[in-house]
């Protein structure tokens, strides 16, 4: 999978500017605030239904502007010609998509054309960081293999929204409280079970390569394993992920629910550990070791990208090069090769062309324009 080029219009501070990009590194390089992020972030935007970025649609539209616009040329193997998809955002209205031109109704028609690992700052803390980032990483691995997963997770949300608003809810009768509860728990059930049976299943794909890459990143002296976690109990199966086990937690909590105005349980309070030669890295591992296991994980998402559909995606690095040490960096570097890469850093392009070659495409991006350097500078 190729991006050829992607068109911004009036998005964020990216007032009307293109970037082509090359087949193999594309670098942009320039000082923080100037609009590197957003294109990788604009770019992100056709591989997921929403922004990398804790942001609402029309806090990507430039200030004074009604809309903004986003267009991707691509190619994939099997369809070689270049195709297109368009993405428009509206301050007040939700937003358009299209593909090769013809407009698209519903979202799961339209995701899933394009693949794209992120690795964003963020994600050096999936090992040490809260719950949630390691839910996120899960999330939006598996919502762009499988369609199906995106669209229980958006029920789920959905539903978990209208029972914690229930829950939270002083008007409500108990009695009613409870009956109401007691349908949205059979509800969100069978979405919760889909949820999890993929991310067990998930995690169980991913530690073969996590291991790999981690094997080559240690000389062979850690063994990886990965455990995804209900309740902070191991789950190891997927058959222990049933909806019926959903329900009978539901409604088991129901009364402490009540009490604490909250949902409990359920697939968004679910985690996954990583141990390090069986010791939990969570609380053994260096902050090496932390990086290494967050860059394999990122690494093996591709992998399963390029299992599912058959070809490598395109691998996002936003401004994350410099805490990478000589070594990591280094493995990065053979790891992507004959791999489509942008990424964003804030080294010149001198010493990015140094590092990765004068076959690498480099920009200067400045106030929200690029200019593309000379492969020669």
């Amino acid at each position: 999978m190729l991006a050829r080029q992607i068109s911004y219009t009036a998005f964020r501070n990216l007032h009307q500017q293109t970037l082509q990009l090359d087949s193999g590194i594309n670098i942009l390089c320039g000082e923080n605030a100037q609009g590197k992020t957003n294109a990788l972030e604009g770019l992100y935007l056709f591989a997921a239904p929403h922004s990398f970025r804790p942001a609402r649609e029309r806090e990507m539209i430039c200030f004074n502007q009604p809309q903004a616009k986003l267009k991707l040329e691509y190619q994939t193997q099997r369809q070689p010609r270049q195709q297109s998809l368009e993405i428009t955002l509206f301050a007040n209205a939700p937003k358009k998509l299209r593909a090769d031109g013809v407009a698209i109704a519903k979202a799961k028609d339209f995701y899933g054309a394009f693949h794209a690992v992120l690795f964003c700052p963020e994600h050096l803390y999936l090992i040490q960081g809260a719950p949630a980032t390691r839910r996120l990483f899960l999330d939006g691995a598996i919502s762009q293999l499988r369609v199906s997963y995106a669209y229980s997770l958006s029920m789920y949300q959905q539903l978990l929204r209208q029972k914690n608003a229930l829950l939270k809810s002083e008007k409500t009768e108990i009695q009613r409280k409870r009956t109401l509860c007691e349908i949205l728990n059979q509800q969100m059930a069978p979405h919760a079970q889909r949820i999890a049976q993929a991310r067990v299943k998930y995690l169980f794909a991913a530690e073969e390569y996590v291991c790999a890459f981690m094997r080559t990143l240690s000389a062979d002296t850690e063994q990886i394993r990965m455990v995804y976690e209900r309740e902070g109990i191991p789950c190891t199966q997927e058959q222990q992920c049933s909806a019926e086990l959903f329900y009978q937690a539901s409604m088991k909590n129901m009364e402490r629910e009540f009490a604490a105005r909250t949902c409990l349980s359920g697939v968004h309070r679910d985690d996954f550990a990583v141990y390090v030669n069986d010791r939990p890295a969570r609380l053994y591992c260096s902050q090496g070791q932390d990086r290494s296991l967050a860059l394999a994980l990122k690494l093996a998402e591709g992998e399963l990208s390029k299992r599912q559909s058959g070809e490598y995606p395109v691998f996002l690095f936003d401004d994350v090069l410099s805490e990478l040490d000589k070594r990591r960096r280094g493995f990065l570097h053979e790891a992507l090769a004959e791999k489509q890469v942008v990424m964003s850093c804030c080294e010149s392009p001198a010493a990015m062309r140094a590092e990765y070659g004068t076959e690498s495409s480099i920009w200067l991006v400045q106030n929200g324009t690029f200019l593309q350097t000379a492969h020669t500078e």
